[in-house]
């Protein structure tokens, strides 16, 4: 089963105090029926195309909203606050072989873990998951970089489910529309005590039928604020991590030094 989530991101630049990154979930065939939908819907509004922030009190902002939630599988909303990235994340010495995300990059791991968890509690092994997000972004490298690497890393339960990142123009494109309505409308309700919408904790999502009956939508909407605990961890994790690499690339070079010379000995023997 393959599952596209397209993606968008609200407060991005350096005044904000919080990024958000949110992402719409759904099939393949989900997608052409909400394409198809959403294109009627701005040609009964007259519109080209949907930009939240540019028309906030636009009628076609509820209607999207309706479209999105009828049609599709799932939102996702991903909640980073500046400060804490930079006390906590950037804080220690990054360097060598070594590199930090970026907010964005940080804001995708969490976006990616949270699709895997609810995609394997629908299709269980029978899943590939791929990315749309918007061309031109100053970070559209990051997540085609985040996904190659855990492909290459092979780790059992993530690596396998992995597929593709592709870059697309928001006015082209329906579903990074809705992402950035989601997006928009995220960054909006979240105060320094959380959102002041209810959303789900992707956590504990269970099936998507259970979380629906827990907040009577189609498609529910679920939410991750990635604390500063769980920013220490992450950046303890990646230099442990690079730690190991260390130590298995020379163990590596020495075990083809030691074969090499018990080579050359043989042949001199």
């Amino acid at each position: 089963m393959q599952l596209i989530t397209k993606i968008d991101e609200a407060n991005s630049h350096k005044q904000a105090r919080s990024m958000i990154m949110a992402g719409w979930t759904a099939r393949l065939g989900q997608w052409k029926r909400f394409d198809q939908k959403w294109e009627k819907g701005l040609r009964k509004a007259g519109l080209e195309y949907f930009h939240a922030k540019e028309m906030p009190n636009h009628p076609f902002t509820m209607k999207g909203v309706k479209i999105a939630n009828d049609l599709l599988m799932f939102g996702l909303v991903i909640r980073l606050d500046r400060k804490d990235y930079e006390e906590v994340y950037r804080a220690s010495q990054w360097g060598g072989k070594v590199h930090p995300d970026s907010m964005y990059g940080l804001c995708f791991r969490y976006l990616l873990a949270g699709v895997l968890e609810v995609g394997t509690h629908e299709y269980g092994a029978n899943l590939t998951l791929n990315f749309t997000i918007e061309t031109g972004h100053p970070n559209q490298g990051a997540p085609s970089e985040i996904i190659n690497r855990l492909k290459k890393d092979r780790i059992k339960g993530t690596s396998e489910f992995l597929g593709s990142v592709m870059p697309a123009d928001k006015k082209e494109c329906f579903g990074l529309q809705a992402a950035d309505g989601l997006a928009t409308g995220a960054g909006w309700s979240e105060t320094e005590e959380g959102s002041t919408v209810p959303l789900g904790d992707v956590s504990d999502v269970g099936t998507i039928a259970a979380v629906q009956g827990r907040f009577s939508v189609n498609a529910p909407i679920f939410r991750c604020h990635i604390t500063r605990g769980d920013l220490a961890r992450l950046r303890d994790d990646q230099f442990a991590l690079a730690d190991l690499r260390k130590k298995f690339g020379q163990q590596r070079a020495a075990e083809i030094a030691d074969r090499k010379a018990a080579e050359a000995k043989s042949v001199e023997s």
